[in-house]
């Protein structure tokens, strides 16, 4: 595990937009395209702002999202509505190549089957993947919420453990908008070929904390984030003063 630690969000925003740029630049060269999933909260925005102006071909770039709401795509609790708003409304990328949580299904269940299925089909093509193995994306992006949850991978649920989907519904806990949610399980996640996990924000300190130290006397949900070198921790050092 790397950790990388910046003055501020300004700081850790800026550079990880870097980093996005010259991987995807590296793996459009390799082999011809770039697979991001992109994570909600308030830690990317300032980040998708800049990735606006930054030389990225788009064309060659799939997006999609580590969870989100089981709310209209319109609707400001949306995933997909804060990052349409700030990133991808302001950048010339092909519609298909944004594959959107269906939340226009009928139930929550329904949606993380048709997410999975829409996932599994993508990377079976562009991976050729068997049916028996994990899609690998290029870079999954996380934040963590004050609680230790990632994705929407909440403290104490079973789904935590869950080795089999890729994509599940989770339910929040009372003290979280919206109830019902889609989200990756950490068998895609910790299957990526890299991974960012952003952590910003003085409310965030405990967890970082007990993440770093890697205390497990009460395992919370980002101590399930796989601690190779695959995966970088963003730090921004404001949340330690």
């Amino acid at each position: 595990m790397k950790i990388v630690k910046f003055k501020n969000l300004d700081k850790l925003s800026k550079c990880t937009a870097d980093f996005i740029v010259n991987m995807a630049a590296g793996c459009i060269k390799t082999k011809g395209y770039f697979t991001i999933s992109l994570c909600g909260g308030s830690s990317p925005r300032k980040l998708f702002n800049i990735l606006t102006s930054e030389n990225i071909d788009w064309n060659k770039v799939y997006i999609f999202w580590g969870d989100e709401r089981f709310v209209d795509i319109n609707d400001d609790n949306s995933n997909y509505k804060m990052t349409y708003d700030i990133l991808l409304s302001k950048i010339d990328i092909p519609e298909e190549n944004i594959f959107i949580t269906p939340v226009n299904e009928s139930t929550p269940e329904k949606t993380a089957s048709e997410y999975e299925k829409s996932i599994l089909d993508f990377f079976t093509k562009h991976q050729k993947l068997d049916s028996c193995k994990t899609p690998i994306f290029d870079l999954i992006m996380l934040g963590a919420g004050n609680d230790g949850h990632t994705a929407s991978l909440f403290p104490n649920i079973p789904e935590l453990d869950e080795k089999e989907k890729l994509i599940i519904n989770t339910k929040s806990p009372e003290y979280a908008v919206v109830d019902d949610r889609i989200s990756f399980t950490f068998k895609l996640i910790n299957s990526a070929d890299n991974i960012f996990l952003l952590l910003s924000g003085s409310d965030k300190k405990k967890i970082a904390d007990q993440f770093l130290n890697n205390n497990t006397e009460k395992k919370i949900p980002i101590q399930y984030i796989d601690r190779s070198d695959k995966t970088q921790v963003l730090l921004d050092m404001e949340m330690f003063k």
